[in-house]
């Protein structure tokens, strides 16, 4: 989906906590129960909606040792499934700028040490967050 200044975005969360802050923002937001269909779901629901733009967001899982726990990244590209999307930059200034950093949208979270150091090496990004390949498959259709 392209975006400009006139856009209605929707944020896709995986669950109900990051929901509660997602919905500061003010924009409609759909839950998709943690997992890649559900956000899939949830994300129809919200074009559906009106929405126009689609906000992958929630807490996602730090790969690289450099991040600090509770750093916000604002990822210039989602890597899923062999595929590299590439964010809207127009949107994500909305919410302070891309911020340089690549995430990888995986069917599992990794959440030993060594699985971490994998994922990094093998994809160059930087964190993890497993809904954000789906929602980013719907916003091109």
């Amino acid at each position: 989906m392209k975006t400009s200044t006139g856009s209605r975005p929707g944020f896709v969360v995986g669950l109900t906590a990051e929901a509660r802050v997602a919905e500061r923002f003010g924009y409609p937001v759909c839950v998709g129960g943690g997992t890649p269909a559900g956000a899939a779901d949830a994300a129809y629901q919200l074009v559906e909606q009106g929405v126009n733009a689609l906000v992958s967001f929630g807490f996602a899982g730090g790969l690289d040792p450099a991040l600090r726990p509770g750093a916000l990244i604002i990822p210039s590209a989602i890597l899923s499934e062999g595929h590299s999307y590439a964010a809207e930059p127009t949107l994500a200034d909305r919410f302070g700028g891309l911020t340089g950093h690549r995430l990888v949208a995986d069917s599992l979270a990794s959440t030993e040490a060594v699985a971490k150091r994998i994922v990094l090496a093998a994809t160059g990004a930087h964190a993890i967050y497993l809904e954000s390949g789906s929602v980013a498959r719907v916003a091109l259709a």
